[in-house]
């Protein structure tokens, strides 16, 4: 007789029930987009092309850049992560695209 084995599957119930979100942006034109960098992976190079191909799409778009919040990674994240909410608002942010080394 061959060996039985019982079978598990890879998944499991979500750790955390995800919070309520808003409707999201449609169009960003006349937005403001900030960009959120953790210093790896290109950012800088992928931002440049970010910009250059929404701002064809979307007219008046305008960007706040990555050097303006500092990294989200590494040294002072924590600091830069709790005040992020507050300068969102004062830079008056529409959207942010965050980018993640790879």
């Amino acid at each position: 007789m061959p060996d039985v084995y019982g079978v598990v599957g890879p998944t499991s119930m979500p750790a955390a029930s995800s919070g309520r979100t808003g409707a999201g942006i449609t169009d960003l034109s006349g937005k403001r987009v900030a960009f959120l960098w953790d210093m790896y992976f290109r950012g800088d190079e992928i931002f440049e092309l970010l910009k250059e191909e929404l701002g064809a799409r979307y007219s008046g778009i305008d960007f706040v850049d990555y050097q303006e919040f500092g990294p989200t990674h590494g040294d002072g994240e924590e600091e830069m992560a709790a005040q992020l909410s507050s300068v969102l608002l004062a830079k008056k942010v529409d959207a942010v695209i965050s980018a993640v080394g790879a």
